[in-house]
Parts: C-alpha cells; structure tokens; sequence
C-alpha cells in the first residue's frame, strides 16, 4: 500500500476511535462503582466491597467469608484492623438503594482483636479472639436484638488481668514469676537486691467485678544492717549478712582483738531512710606484732602476734648481732592498744677472723665487740702483716682494720718443663728472685723470675716460665716442610707443600700459643676436597665433602659458571655450605666451572669442570614465511635453539570455517630434521591453526602456532536455467550456491531493459536501485540467504514488494534481461559474483479502451488529491514510518555495519565444557599476564574474544520505538526493540500500539518470553495492557525499584488495588524466600467478569551491569519461573533495568540449560547471537557473558545441589546410601564433582606468591595465593619499598564479599607479617584451627602468654582469658606506633586433635560463629582471620560453617556444593576430603537441630 493510501487511513481510524472513546468515558461516567478495599491478615490479601458512599457492605453479602477465620493475634495487634476507605469519584453521587438494620458492633467490646468485619446481624455469633493482657484467649459471642436495638449476649467476653505496669515499684524489686500480665488469684513473690528486704514479700491478684487488680500497688526495699561494718567480729548465732531494724545478733571479737571470749549483743536501728548498729566498736584491737619495724634478725620474747596491753617484751638478735633496745611495751590509747618503740635493730659485731695463714688468737672467741682488740699469730707458708688488729664501726657494719693479717708466700713453681732451680726450697718471700732451667720441647720465657704481691696472695711475675714447642705437624696429606725439625718455637713459621688431590689451606703455617699450649694456627693444613656432580638439561647439582671435617669449616664456598667460550656470561653463587644446584641452564650446552674456597680475602681455586647438560625438548620453532591465498604458499621456519640432536618435526594443519560447522579438515606430516619448508595450499574463507613442534630425544619441543584467517571469495555463480514466459510475467528456477568461498548472505535479482552494458564488468559497484519507469536497470528482488536453503521458483513482474524492493509488472513489447548477484559478507567484507541469465521479450497487447484511458485520468486526479494529503501529513499532522533498506539507517539510530548472521561457532558436548572453559582460562590468563591487566576486558582470546565478535547496535529498523511520540516511552534512547520482533499492543485505550518490549524465542518454544525495560510512570497502563493481552501468568523482574540512588523502574504493582487503564490490579499474596520476592497479582479487565492470576517473582541480588555472586538462587529462580508458567499461558515477561543485560543473561541460561538436559550440546555464543536477532545488545557486557559459562558449567558439573530446609534430614539419609555400581556414598559423588572444577580453579596468576623474595614466606609451594584474591601489607614495605606480601587470601561470606581472609600459621621471619595483617584490615577475631598444644609444636607463639610483646613495629598485650566448650583464647590488644589500640579476640579450637580427619564437636564450631559474627557486626568494616598449619588443610571448616548457616537462616535453603565451591575459587585446598565434606552436612544438620540452643542465629 502506498504511503498516501496509509495516511488517509490512518486519519479515518482516528475519527472513529475518538467517537468510541466519548461513548466509553460516558458510559464509566454513569455507572455505579463498588470499591474493594484490601485489608491483610497473616500477610495475605483480602477485598471488602465497598458502597458508593464508602460504608461496609460485608454484611449485606450473604455466603461469602472476606476474612479468614484463622487470624494471627499478634499480627492483629501490630497492624490493627480498622481500614479508612475513600469514595469512589465516580460513584459517590450515587444514593444507597436499601436501609441497613440495627446491628452489633464489635468496637463496643474492649480487650479483642476485631474480627473479619466489625457489624453483625441479630442472632449472628462471632468468636472473638483477647488481646494480650485479657482473658480467656477466645470467646464466642452472640447478637441479640433488644427492640429496635441490638446488644452483645456478653459485652463483657475478655476479663483484664492485673498489669505489671500499674505497680509502684523500687526499682531494685524483683517479681517471681516476672511477667507483663498476671490472672486472678496469682500469688507473686517479690524480693530485692542483697542489703535490702522487701514490703511486703507477697502480692496477689485478685478478680473485682469486670477486671483484675493488685491487693497492694506501693512495693518498696527496706535497707538492711550489714554485719560486715563491725571491724573485729566473729558471728556466734544465725548465718546470714544483713539485719532487719531492730533486730540484734550476738558477737564475739576475732583474733587480735579483746575481751576475748566474751559474747556482746548489737542491735539494728533505723536512722532516717537508712540504718545503723547501736554499738559500733564492740571489740578493742591489741598491739600487733605486724606493726614493728624490726631488722630480720630480731627474736622477741615471748613471740606472739598479738600483745595485752602493759605487757613488756624482751628482745633479742641472733648471732653476731647486739639487740636495741633490748625490750618494748604495749600501752592501752583511746579505743586501740599501742607500742612505745616501734623501730627495733640488730648491730653487727665482729666474727672472728677467718683470713687465710691465720693460726691462732691472743682472745679466741666467735665475736668481738666494738673497740675490742686481738694478737694473731700466722701459719706456715705466711708472713704477719700486724701482730695486733682492732674492732672498728662503719654505720650499722663492724670491720677489723686490717682485714688480713697474714699474707702468703710465693711456693715454688711446679709448671711444665721445669728442670730446676738456681734457689731451691718451699716458699720464696715477696720480691725474692730465682733462676729456672727448662726441660727439651720447651723454651725459656725469662730469666729470672720474681715473687709478687696481689692483695694477700703472693704471685710469680711469670706463672708459667717454660712453654711448649710446636711438635712437627703430621695431619693426612702433607708432603714436605721448608725446615725439617721436631719442635719449632712459638711464632717460628714453616712451609708446607701438600701431596697430590690434597688442598692446602694455606702454604705458610705458624706455632702459636694458648697459656702454657703451643699449637699450629692451621691444624690441617692440606685437605682433600672432593666433588660429585649430577647433570639434567637444565640443572647441574654440585655436592662436595672435605677430609677432615667439614668444608664450611675451611672456606666460605662459592661456585662460577658460564657457557663454554663465553666467559663473559660468567655467573657466581656465593655462601654455599654443602652444594648447590646450578638451574635455568641451557640445555646440551658444555659449561666451565669453578668451585671457589674464601678464607677471609683470600680466594682459592678448589675445583675446576668442564660438564655438559643433557639434551631436552627443542625451542619453538620462528616461522620466517606464511602462505597466502594469492601468490605463495610456501611455509617456511627456522629452528635456532635445538637443545639437542633433532630427529624430527610434526606439523599439523586444521582447517574450519566459523561460519560452516560442518567443515573441518586436518592434516599431519612428518618431516626429517633438516626440512625447513613445507607447501600449504590455502582455501577462501577458512580459519587455519598450523602447529610445527621438533623433537629430540628427550622428546617433542614447544609448538610454533600460527592462526590465520583466508579473506572470501566472490561466490559460486549459480546454475543457469531457462526463463520461461507467462502473460506478463517471467519464471526461472534459483539454485542456492554452496558457501565454498564464503557465507553466502543474499541473492539479488536485477532486471534490465534496454540496458547494453555488461553488469558482470561492474558487480561489486551496482547500487541496488528500486523500481523506477525511467531506470534502465532495477532491483527487483532481495532475498536472505537463509531463504534460499533449496531452489526456488522465483517469478518476475508479479507486481509485490519484497522487502523495500518492488517487483514491477513487465511492459509489454519490452526486451528484459536477467543478472543474479550473490553476495558473501563475512567480518564486514562483502564479495559478489553476478551471472546473466537470458533475455526475453514480453509481447505486446492491444490498446485500451476510450473507457479506461477516462477511468485512468479520474485516478490521475484522485492522485494528485492523495499526493496533496501527503504532503499535509508531513507538515506535522501524521508522520509515516520511513522506510528503509535493512542494510541503511532507521530514523537516525546507526545499523550495525556487522552482518547479522555473525561468527557461528561449533556446539560443545557438555562432557567437554570443562576442558574448553580450562582452555578459555588459560588462554585470557597467558594474555592478560603479558598485556596490560587494566585493559584485561579486551582479551583477543576465548571468551572474551567471541564476546567481542557478537554483533551489537541494532541489527534491524526501529523506526517505531525511533519516532516522535514514542521516544517519551524509551527509558534509555539506545536500548529499543527491532520492528519485526515489537510486541504491538492491540485494543489499547491510549490507542497506540507501542511498548518497549521483544518477543524472544525460548529453547524450541517461540515466542516464550517477552524482554522489556522497567515499566516508567506513563508506560505503567500499557504493561499491564501487555500483560493481559499476552495471557502471561509468571513476571521475573531482576531489578530494584532504585540502585545508587538512581530511579531504575517505577513500581508498577499497588499497595492493595488499583487500576491501570483498563485492567484493575490486586495483590493477593506476598512471600520471600531466599532471594526472591514471590508477589500473587489478581488481574480482572474493567467491565469484565474474567479474573487471571499472575505471578511475580521478584530477584533481589543482582546488581545492575555486574553478575549474582551466588548462582543458587538464580538457579531457583529458573525453576520457580518455569513452575510458574501455567499451561496454555503466554510468554514468560522478564525485565530488569533496560531489559537486555541482566534479563538477556537470564533468558540465556534457562535456553542453555535445557538444551543441555535435551542435547547434550551447549553454545553460548550462538544462544547470545540468536537473542540479539531478536532484541539488540542482550546479554549486556563481557562479564554476563562470562558468568554464563561460569554457571552453565557448575551446573552441568554439579548438578542441581541447592535442598529447602525441610528436605534436607531426608537428603542426609539417602547420601549415606551406596550406590551399587561405584560403591560410593552420596558424599563422595558430590565431592568428586566439585573436586573436578578445581581443576579450573587452579588456572589463576600467581605472580607475586612466586616471586624469589617471597618462596620462603610460604611453607607450602603449592598452597599460595592468587593476585587478585590475596591481600597486600600497607604497614609493612618489601625490599623495593613496594606493599608486603603474606601468603593470605580473601574468602566470602554468604552475604559480604572478603569477610573472612585465611592464612597459614607464621614462620619465624612472618611473625611481624600477621600482625601487619590483623592491623590493616582490622582483624577483631582470629580463629586458628588448632589445640593450644598443637600451634606451639607447629609454629612460633606469636602472641604473649601473658603482660606484652613486640614484633617489630606492633605491640600485643594480653587482656583477658577466654573459654567456652570446644575453643578458648584471649583477648589482646594490638598497637602500631602510637596509634590507638585494636581490640582483637584470639580463638583456637580444642576439639579438634591433630590426629582426627574432622572436629569432634559440630556444635563448638556453629557456637564459636555465632561469637564471631556478633563481634563483627558492631562493626561492618573489620574481618575475621581465619589460620591453620599450611593455610588450607583446616580454615575451611569454619568459613564453609559460616557460609551454610546463613544459607538457612538467610536463604531458606542449604547448598553444601554452592559453599564449598564459593571456598575452592579462592583457594582450591580449602575442604580438602570427603570427610570434612560430609562434616559440612553434619554442621547443618547440628544448627538445624539447635536453632534454640544457638539463638544467636535466629
């Protein structure tokens, strides 16, 4: 139809819909209205109807039941019952048609909770239900007409009970029982705090006509006498601290006090409002001995501890000591006893000297006092100093004034190699000389010697006058001396030469002397050094030992190596001790050698080798030449680093083409070792991959990859065939064309009339032209290649259009002539071949009739009015669609230039998925590791290379989404639906077709879902329009209202009811579970009696461009959706934001998913293309993209793992059970599932753990951390002053992202590191996973046992002990510099013994949780340190503990796999067996059974 012709059209159309609106609005206008007003009870919706002036009609509806009999009291209580109504505009004009009779209202009874309706009809009955604080809990009560009024049976059918709240209380009473409400006739006991009495101890409730009532209100506490204000006193009667006024009990005094033994009554007395004893000293204190000051040494008589007064004490020392004084008293003052002299001494006398060569005494006694003088006499061998010394005072300290009186005498020498004397007898007096002859093998030191003084000893001026010679060394290997005698003298050298495979440790040795010892400064001086070595193609390992002794003990070891003849490639390894091995060695390569020994400056050459390393794989390959299509097709490479003797090389060709799955083609060749070119033939439009690997005898080398890609050919030219003729049209057969050159993406067929030109000359440069009379040259039709799978019939002049192009009527006496184009596109190159068929000439007819041409010039005129029209159209009252080529623009919005057939790429069998995904991975690792990592989201390889190969922007026109009055209705100008693939509305009152939304077809099922943006404020009656229409039952929305403060979709579901255009909306029910919102809408059309029930389900954890972070609930989601859909429903409307990144993500997964259970086979990339056919950009960015392979293959991997609560004992039962052909549990199937993805896990870049500095910070290699999962030191600097590292790694909690980070215990040089660690990121709990007595054996204690410590900059002092069932600790404050502390609670578990696979007490693990999480949540910013031996064998269990208790508390479910697999991303070791993998069941199944145990959870 011609634009004019629609046009003209489209004005009629709006004359009558508006005719047909006036009479619609008339019609609501008078009719009457009835509102329902939603009420909810148990979070359930229910509807009243409601009359036009607002009141309740319940009443008047006999047989239907708005309220459900079943009410939950408490939910009453907080929501209340009573709902306001508001009048229904329309029609609140409307008068009442009957008068209600009197009825009874329940809001003339006190204490209930309303029931369904509040008005009730004489006769009727109502159990009514008694609020908290009345009684009974129900009541059944009953209408009763009282003449023209109504009245209760029993207005009074809930009592009162007596409240808590009206008692006058102290505020240290305490109640028994303690409760809010008390029933009649209920004693309650009152007490109060220690030192107070209650009054009165009782109170009763007691029933007084319609209620309850205390029989006392005022309680108050009495204070009490403590007996413990009585200094001196000892209990005699009763047991019991506190007394009541007036009340008196019997003392008697304690110990040091007096009268003793004597009874003395006090009494209580009230003073004022508190209390006081009559006799406050009772008891008098004596005279203490505590309270002398006295030397040690003091010795009273008699010797008490308490003293009488008057009563006098002798005193006394021990000996050597004289008493002052010698004796005190104790004298009676005020109410106390008290000494005269309170300081007491002892004063030193002198003993009896005891000096040595002290014979006898003039006065021999042990002590002498002061001034008291004595005459000694020396012994033998001693010479009298002073024959008399003297008692002399020095403070409190007595001396002699000569403290020896006799000095010794020099004896006579009796060293080594003494021959004789010049003097000779027993003792020489001071200063005496004498002359000493040495004996052979000793020399002389001086001559001669002389007696000395040294205080009272006597002394030789040389202690030792003859000393040892050095005897003529005789250790293994020496050969010969310089000078040849039997002893040498002290510092004399010698020259040593060593025999043959000996080493001299230095040439020139020399006697020295220790005391009276002569001895060689080098004991061994030649020393036989011996060298073993071991040789693989990259390692040559060096082990040496010495004879005698260790080498270390000679020299300090170092080794020197470098190619042969490339001494300038010289490499030194110093400090070795007993070997070393040489790596990073080329491989079949001689290198010299040389062992050095370092004796202080000195270097000697202790071994020097020649050794060649063994042959290994070769080097990859250089190619030097690549084929191509055109002109050569030779390959031509170089092989440069052999590493060996080559033998041969494989070279492999595979060829496919993405576009053609089925095409595929291999080739490998052989090829002798000195080949170094190979001829390859290449084919249009093929992808090559070509590997060349060498071989050696140690196997094939590292492979040379050459990926390449052919450009496409112009096509095949199709089969000719014969045009035949009929009437005015012509008919030809077009044969579809093999893709043997490339995609084939259309046929074109171009008619010519009197056109003499070639067109095959100029194929690629035709424009395709539409129809017109004055061009010699058209289009006439454009077909898809997807439409010529076969040969097909095609006439010509048929007079349709196909497409944008018009296949016009042929003329008559015309000659015609035929050319087919076909096109390839493929990566936005297009290549054509054109074939021209034959011409033929269409026959004339005769002319027409006078009748017709008059005919014909009418029409002529009804143009022109239609061309007029037209151009009133454009001038602003009615646009038309424009109407362009589906390879040109649509109203100002780019087409993508990308054919939208794309890259096909091969399904993959789910039994490979894992090892392609794996390849993936090390692919994108490989790259991003030599590239640039912030630039990472551009990968050129796996998936994030075919990510980058869909097509994207609009594939198709959208010119409706695009023009004027319907921009408003795009929430983002960029994201609008294809035309051929818009949901068009139908019958809309706001008389427009459009809404933002797509059919997408579902795994064969089309049409199964509709993808639309967010409804806006103005869309909101046109989805619910959409809704109706469609006849969906099941709505997925996977957006919030708002995120980041951004509006992202306008709430398109009421409170209660509401109407939106014309469908009326209620809300019936309302459930979370987990992670979604399940939302129950009645939908009913205004004016009709139809109702339809939809389902909402409403995700709440996925946020906006990123992905879930947990894919279990998005799982459940799926299943739940697919549940939801009724049968013979429509399609399922998913929608989030902007409707294709999170719901193209969405849609993706349950097609992928099912086709997978269906097939076996899963293909993302073509999945995500075939939806982008269907509605632009879905699947958003790289990272959707990304997480469907990620959740497709733990799904396939692990299957379905996710049980509801009430299921799981069961499933517990049935994993115990083995099944009959693996005889494997439950437990160990799923293990070994997720067992499997670890192998994926494991490909993660782990280049800061692997750097040389940091090996010895891990104690186990294989246990490190990735880069992006660990954390880095900010308190401590490596040696280039960059963050520290600390083999650490973060790990999720079910709800926040790096809660826990897990570390292995420290090392000695780590110490400093943990504490950095616990300080950075605010650890307040640390968990370590081991007894007390087992961290000691494993690691250095790295906390104090008590008072503080420092580890280098960090400060840890040790608060308090903790201790609980299963695990203790303490608490520690952490300081760094002068900052403030941090408060860190340190645990380890006890009830996990090293010798046991798993913790011997599920229930201490979830109680040790509950402790850590109430810790953390009164601060969200701090971390949970989790620690074990190695970092992996045992943090597991608390993290997965965590994990699957907020699943069930949280989530509703438990998923053991989903845990455990959050755990393995981070740290593939984590949960390392079978056994702490079914313990995970043990700990859910413990904190299932404790939920009241453990409240903390709840």
């Amino acid at each position: 139809m011609s634009p004019s012709r629609l046009c003209c059209l489209l004005l009629l159309t709006l004359a009558v819909l508006g005719k047909r609106d006036n009479a619609v609005a008339e019609d609501v206008t008078s009719a009457s209205g009835i509102q329902h007003v939603n009420q909810t009870i148990d979070g359930k919706e229910t509807e009243q109807p409601k009359g036009s002036e607002g009141k309740d009609m319940s009443s008047a509806t006999t047989g239907n039941q708005y309220w459900s009999q079943t009410v939950n009291v408490k939910d009453m209580e907080r929501s209340g019952m009573s709902q306001g109504t508001e009048r229904d505009p329309v029609s609140a004009e409307t008068p009442s048609a009957t008068e209600i009779p009197a009825q009874c209202s329940l809001s003339q009874i006190n204490g209930i909770y309303r029931g369904v309706k509040e008005l009730y009809v004489p006769e009727e009955s109502v159990t009514v239900w008694c609020m908290e604080g009345y009684y009974p809990i129900a009541k059944t009560i009953k209408c009763m007409r009282n003449g023209t009024s109504t009245t209760w049976d029993n207005h009074v059918p809930c009592t009162e009970q007596c409240k808590k709240s009206l008692l006058r209380m102290d505020p240290n009473v305490q109640l028994v029982p303690d409760n809010d409400y008390y029933l009649p006739n209920t004693e309650v006991s009152v007490s109060c705090k220690e030192g107070y009495k209650a009054s009165p101890n009782t109170i009763t409730c007691k029933s007084e006509h319609d209620k309850s009532v205390w029989d006392v209100t005022d309680i108050q506490c009495v204070a009490q006498c403590p007996l413990s204000q009585i200094n001196g006193t000892n209990r005699t009667e009763g047991d019991k601290e506190y007394y009541d006024p007036e009340e008196s009990v019997t003392v008697w005094c304690m110990q040091g006090y007096y009268p003793k033994d004597k009874t003395i009554t006090v009494k209580c007395m009230r003073n004022g409002p508190s209390t006081t004893w009559d006799n406050r000293v009772p008891c008098t204190e004596q005279c203490k001995k505590s309270l002398l000051r006295m030397d040690p040494n003091v010795q009273l008589v008699p010797d008490k501890d308490y003293y009488w007064p008057n009563t006098e004490v002798s005193v006394s020392c021990k000996e050597g000591y004289k008493a002052s004084p010698n004796t005190i008293t104790c004298k009676s003052e005020h109410e106390k006893s008290v000494w005269d002299v309170t300081d007491i001494q002892c004063v030193e006398q002198c003993a009896k000297p005891t000096g040595s060569g002290i014979n006898s005494f003039s006065l021999n006694k042990d002590f002498y006092d002061r001034g008291e003088s004595v005459t000694v006499t020396c012994a033998w061998g001693y010479q009298s100093v002073s024959q008399t010394i003297r008692c002399r005072k020095n403070g409190t300290h007595s001396y002699w004034n000569v403290s020896d009186p006799c000095i010794e005498q020099c004896a006579k020498p009796t060293g080594p190699g003494i021959n004789s004397f010049s003097l000779n007898k027993d003792f020489y007096d001071r200063g005496e000389s004498v002359t000493v002859t040495c004996a052979r093998g000793y020399q002389s030191v001086s001559q001669p010697i002389r007696c000395r003084k040294n205080g009272t000893h006597s002394y030789w001026n040389v202690s030792d006058p003859c000393i040892e010679k050095c005897a003529k060394p005789t250790g293994p290997g020496i050969n010969s001396f310089s000078l040849n005698k039997d002893f040498y003298d002290r510092e004399e050298p010698v020259t040593v030469t060593c025999a043959p495979r000996y080493q001299s440790l230095s040439q020139t040795i020399r006697c020295k002397n220790n005391g009276t010892h002569s001895y060689w400064n080098v004991l061994d001086p030649c020393i036989a050094f011996k060298v073993t070595a071991s040789v693989t193609p990259t390692n040559i390992s060096l082990q040496w030992e010495c004879e005698p002794g260790p080498c270390q003990s000679y020299w300090d070891i170092s080794v020197s190596y470098w190619p042969k003849g490339k001494r300038k490639e010289e490499k030194e390894i110093q400090k070795i001790i007993k070997g070393v091995t040489i790596s990073e060695l080329q491989s079949y390569t001689e290198y010299n050698i040389i062992i050095w020994g370092y004796r202080g400056e000195k270097r000697t050459e202790l071994e020097r080798r020649t050794i060649k390393t063994e042959e290994s794989a070769p080097g990859k390959p250089n190619f030097t030449q690549y084929p191509s299509i055109n002109d050569i097709n030779t390959l031509k490479w170089r092989l440069s680093e052999t590493h060996g003797v080559l033998t041969k090389y494989q070279l492999n060709i595979s060829a496919h083409r993405e576009y053609n799955i089925s095409f595929h083609e291999t080739q490998s060749h052989w090829l002798r070792p000195n080949v170094s070119e190979f001829n390859v033939t290449l084919k249009h439009g093929t992808n090559y991959n070509v590997t060349l690997q060498g071989f050696t005898s140690a196997g094939p080398g590292e492979p040379a990859v050459w990926t390449h890609e052919t450009p496409i050919a112009e096509p095949l030219e199709p089969q000719k065939n014969e045009i035949t003729l009929d009437k005015q049209t012509a008919k030809f057969i077009l044969h579809p064309v093999p893709n043997q050159h490339g995609p084939i993406s259309s046929y074109e067929i171009i008619i010519g009339t009197d056109w003499n030109g070639n067109i095959s000359q100029s194929c690629t440069s035709y424009n395709s032209t539409r129809y017109n009379s004055s061009h010699s040259l058209y289009t006439a039709l454009l077909l898809p290649a997807e439409n010529v799978t076969q040969s097909r019939n095609l006439i010509l002049g048929d007079g349709l259009h196909y497409g944008s192009f018009y296949n016009a009527p042929l003329s008559p006496d015309q000659n015609y002539t035929v050319y087919v184009r076909v096109t390839s596109t493929w990566k936005k190159v297009n290549k054509s071949s054109c074939t021209r068929f034959q011409s033929f000439l269409i026959a004339g007819t005769l002319p027409l009739p006078p009748a017709l041409i008059g005919g014909l010039a009418g029409a002529g005129a009804l143009l022109l009015l239609l061309v007029a029209l037209l151009v009133f159209c454009k001038l602003g009252l009615v646009r038309s669609a424009k109407c362009q080529s589906p390879f040109g623009k649509s109203n100002g919005i780019p087409m993508s230039k990308r054919n939208d057939q794309g890259k096909k790429k091969r399904d993959i069998p789910v039994n490979d998925l894992l090892e392609v995904v794996k390849r993936f991975r090390s692919e994108e690792l490989l790259v991003s590791e030599e590239g640039d990592e912030e630039n990472s989201n551009m990968l050129p390889v796996g998936r994030p290379k075919e990510f980058k190969e869909l097509p994207s922007g609009p594939l198709y026109p959208c010119a409706t989404a695009s023009s004027e009055q319907n921009k408003t209705k795009n929430r983002y100008k960029k994201v609008i639906p294809y035309d051929n693939s818009r949901v068009i509305l139908r019958s809309n009152p706001s008389g427009w077709d459009y809404i933002n939304a797509s059919y997408i077809d579902g795994y064969k099922d089309p049409k199964f879902f509709i993808a639309t943006q967010g409804p806006l404020p103005e869309t909101l009656a046109d989805f619910w329009h959409m809704v109706w229409q469609e006849k969906s039952s099941v709505i997925v929305m996977l957006t919030g209202l708002e995120e980041q403060n951004k509006v992202k979709c306008e709430r398109y579901w009421p409170e209660e009811i509401q109407t939106y255009g014309d469908i009326r909306v209620s809300v019936e029910s309302t459930t979370q579970t987990g992670a979604f919102v399940t939302r129950s809408f009645t939908l009913q059309k205004v004016g009709g009696s139809a109702q339809r029930t939809v389902e909402q389900l409403h995700y709440l954890q996925w946020p906006d461009h990123g992905v879930p972070s947990k894919s279990a609930g998005l799982l459940q989601l799926i299943e739940q959706m697919n549940k939801c859909k009724l049968p013979g429903s429509g399609p399922v409307i998913v929608h989030c934001s902007a409707g294709i990144g999170r719901t193209g993500t969405l849609l993706a997964l349950d097609i992928l998913l099912k086709r997978a259970r269906a097939e076996g086979k899963v293909n993302v990339y073509d999945c995500t293309f075939q939806m982008r056919r269907r509605r632009l950009n879905m699947v958003q960015n790289q990272g959707q993209y990304l997480f469907l392979y990620d959740v497709l293959l733990e799904t396939i991997v692990c299957g379905s793992t996710s049980l509801p609560i009430e299921g799981v004992l069961t499933h517990m039962r049935q994993m115990h059970t083995l099944d009959p052909l693996t005889n494997t549990s439950g437990f160990t199937r799923e293990f070994q599932a997720v067992e499997k993805l670890t192998e994926l896990y494991r490909i993660c870049s782990y280049r800061e753990a692997q750097k040389r500095e940091n090996h010895c910070k891990n104690l186990h290699p294989d246990i490190i951390p990735d880069d992006h999962s660990r954390p880095i030191l900010m308190s401590v600097m490596d040696q280039h002053g960059a963050p520290g590292y600390i083999n650490a790694v973060f790990i999720n909690s079910n709800s926040q992202e790096d809660l826990f980070i897990v570390t292995q215990l420290p090392k000695w040089e780590t110490v400093s590191d943990l504490w950095s660690l616990v300080w950075d990121y605010r650890c307040t709990s640390i968990i370590v996973m081991h007894p007390a007595q087992d961290i000691r054996e494993l690691c250095p204690h790295f906390w104090p046992e008590s008072g503080e410590s420092t580890y280098s900059n960090f400060r840890v002092k040790k608060i308090s002990n903790l201790r609980d069932s299963g695990f203790s600790g303490a608490t520690l404050h952490l300081q760094h510099k002068k900052e403030p502390n941090l408060e860190v609670q340190l645990w380890h578990l006890d009830s996990w013994p090293k010798n046991k696979a798993v913790p011997q007490n599920p229930g201490a693990i979830i109680s040790l949780i509950g402790k850590v999480e109430r810790l953390q949540q009164q601060d969200k910013e701090t971390h949970v340190l989790v620690m074990c031996g190695d970092g992996a064998t045992r943090s597991g269990i608390v993290c997965a503990a965590s994990v699957i208790c907020d699943q069930i508390r949280s989530d509703g479910f438990l998923d053991v796999s989903q845990s455990v697999r959050s755990l393995k991303k981070r740290r593939r070791q984590l949960i390392p067996n079978v056994d702490q993998y079914s313990f995970c069941y043990s700990l859910a199944k413990t904190y299932l059974d404790s939920f009241e145990t453990y409240g903390n959870f709840q």
